[in-house]
């Protein structure tokens, strides 16, 4: 059983994420699994339910700031948030020739992995501050 009570996770819906959702998951932990792929997302909920947590999901870009500002702030009116983990990524490979495409790929991997990060981290911090307590989970790749 976790001991946090209100957690949201960006990249939830494979890898990673969705096993942190799973291993937090249990009696009464209210939960924001956000990701793309809303089909994903509702078979880690599922699960999620299964182990008595209630969870939630955001089928979003975290590079949509206003979006993710949105189910934050939807979710945060149902009580307050004490974990957060920024774990939406996506990989732009090694490519290091300039070529245009490389360098698009360069930009998307930037925005979804540090911005994405940024967007949902920092619209919950206040929150975290004001009330003195919350964990931040921030996930990397050294890509």
């Amino acid at each position: 059983m976790s001991r946090f009570e209100g957690i949201v996770i960006s990249g939830a819906s494979r890898g990673l994420g969705a096993a942190l959702a799973r291993s937090l998951a249990g009696p009464g932990v209210r939960m924001l699994l956000v990701a793309r792929s809303a089909e994903a997302l509702e078979k880690v909920a599922a699960e999620c339910a299964a182990r008595g947590a209630r969870p939630r999901i955001a089928a979003l870009d975290v590079r949509d700031a206003s979006a993710l500002a949105a189910a934050l702030a939807d979710f945060e009116a149902e009580g307050p948030v004490d974990l957060v983990v920024a774990n939406a990524g996506t990989s732009a490979g090694t490519a290091t020739d300039g070529a245009p495409e490389a360098v698009a790929e360069a930009a998307r991997q930037v925005e979804v992995n540090l911005l994405g990060a940024m967007h949902l981290v920092g619209k919950l911090l206040p929150g975290m501050r004001a009330r003195g307590r919350g964990t931040v989970g921030l996930i990397a790749s050294v890509a």
